[in-house]
């Protein structure tokens, strides 16, 4: 099989997946993945992350941005993420959603990582594929800088001269209703907490007693693996009356940040925080990683 043949198709038709280009020049399929490869060995070719099936797309340079027209191959979250950071241009790391941040590590092809120096250190950023990197930090530099101060007079001096009303403003209504909501007493939580469903198990009622001492109502609970893992929807007391919580409880002796991230992801899909409960400890390395990565999250060991 011709390489220059291979190149030239490639040329004319833009990224293909071997088996396309099999389908037009013919020839063995072992013969054709060895010259691809040597090809992509040599720089000649480049080959995507992205994959149809189970082959790379190979194209040459220059052609990145026809990868574009094979997004339909990522799956739906991914394609979700692709999305975005085409929309932004320019996402930092630490603002996005948890599975954002491991779906953006995903999508090699259109999501390319780079740093930069700021008052807070060295904070990683994305910038879509298409954008320079030297343009993406142009662009971040020219958005930190403070914005001038508008000539025209403030609109607040102009409500303070408006006249005062002759009657002052109806009240606003309550924000939550968790605030209007009567407090249960420890007794009626404790009846609650006791009101359980699920198969008892050893692990199951540590939490359940756990519950009873810190008087947290388990307002719904399901089994994820007997005597292992359990998920509740909980309410908790807190300073402004009581917050419902996603809470998953694990059965572990040693845990790191591993254990944590699906549980703080099934609770940003139910917008709600997250509540971890474990019978064992995390590494050093894993609460360090957790303190600075992971937030929205409570984690109670007992």
């Amino acid at each position: 099989m011709d390489k220059d043949k291979i190149v030239s198709l490639l040329r004319s038709k833009g990224p293909l997946v071997p088996n396309d280009i099999k389908k037009v020049l013919g020839g063995d399929t072992t013969i054709l993945g060895a010259i691809l490869s040597e090809l992509a060995n040599r720089g000649i070719v480049k080959i995507s992350n992205l994959k149809k099936g189970s082959s790379p797309f190979y194209y040459l340079e220059g052609q990145e941005e026809q990868l574009e027209k094979f997004t339909e191959y990522l799956n739906p979250k991914d394609q979700q993420t692709q999305q975005l950071l085409k929309e932004k241009g320019i996402l930092r790391d630490h603002s996005l959603e948890l599975f954002h941040r491991v779906s953006i590590r995903q999508i090699k092809d259109f999501a390319k990582s780079f740093t930069m120096q700021t008052h807070q250190g060295e904070v990683v950023f994305w910038r879509y594929y298409l954008v320079p990197e030297t343009q993406a930090k142009a662009i971040l530099i020219e958005n930190s800088k403070p914005k001038e101060e508008p000539k025209s007079e403030p609109v607040v001096e102009k409500i303070i001269e408006q006249p005062k009303l002759s009657s002052p403003p109806p009240k606003q209504a309550p924000k939550t209703e968790l605030v209007q909501k009567p407090v249960p007493s420890v007794e009626e939580q404790k009846q609650l907490v006791v009101d359980k469903t699920l198969e008892s198990t050893p692990f199951y009622e540590d939490v359940r007693d756990y519950f009873a001492r810190s008087e947290i109502t388990a307002i719904e609970e399901k089994t994820i693996a007997k005597n292992r893992e359990y998920e509740f929807i909980i309410r908790i007391p807190s300073a402004v009356g009581h917050m419902e919580m996603l809470c998953l409880a694990r059965n572990k002796k040693k845990l790191n940040q591993n254990d944590v991230a699906p549980a703080l992801l099934r609770a940003k899909q139910k917008d709600m925080q997250c509540f971890f409960l474990t019978n064992g400890e995390f590494t050093k390395k894993s609460k360090e990683i957790i303190a600075k990565e992971y937030k929205g999250v409570i984690i109670k060991t007992f």
